[in-house]
């Protein structure tokens, strides 16, 4: 069965992630053949423009179930090869990678390490974490504005914790962090 990934932006990750370690040619996408030579990108390495057909191309590259298990250390973050060649400029331009559901992400079930980078998720719940046995660690920021943080405290194998930029006025994300040092959990 495919897995179902609703938000298209934790897909292109979760593609990024699986395809990047099969890199090969540097002169196409992932290495592959079928792939969009970047070197057809006039100017690619200086053209800071959105190049659509390059992200529509690793869309549509194939995930399956044993792709996502696979994963056991995951960085959503703007370091991605695909953002570089589909939107070098992306960045300045806004959020257009931004991952705002993290529904799906289940299907790695085999994720340990789980990095929310700042800036990259933002507004997405928690929720889909609890279904992630293996999630020893998590690493996130406050800015991300988790709707539902008190989930952390249902991951069930939750051994390290990385928040960052919690304001000391975020009683919530205290109550949190407490509760989770209560419960041994390692707090950075």
């Amino acid at each position: 069965m495919v897995p179902v990934i609703p938000d298209k932006n934790l897909r292109l990750a979760l593609i990024d992630e699986v395809y990047g370690a099969r890199r090969g040619d540097a002169d196409t996408l992932y290495g592959r053949p079928d792939a969009p030579s970047l070197d057809d990108i006039p100017d690619f390495d200086s053209d800071p423009r959105h190049h659509p057909h390059v992200e529509a191309y690793a869309l549509g590259l194939p995930l399956t179930e044993d792709d996502l298990r696979a994963i056991e250390d995951l960085t959503l973050d703007g370091d991605r090869e695909i953002y570089g060649a589909a939107f070098p400029d992306w960045w300045d331009q806004g959020d257009h990678f931004v991952v705002r559901s993290l529904d799906g992400i289940e299907a790695c079930a085999h994720l340990r390490r789980l990095s929310l980078g700042q800036g990259i998720v933002v507004g997405a719940s928690l929720a889909p974490l609890t279904r992630l046995p293996a999630l020893t660690y998590v690493a996130l920021c406050h800015t991300g504005r988790y709707p539902d943080v008190e989930r952390l405290l249902e991951l069930p194998a939750l051994e390290h914790a990385w928040i960052s930029n919690v304001p000391a006025s975020a009683a919530r994300w205290h109550a949190v962090l407490a509760e989770l040092r209560a419960r041994g959990v390692s707090l950075r």
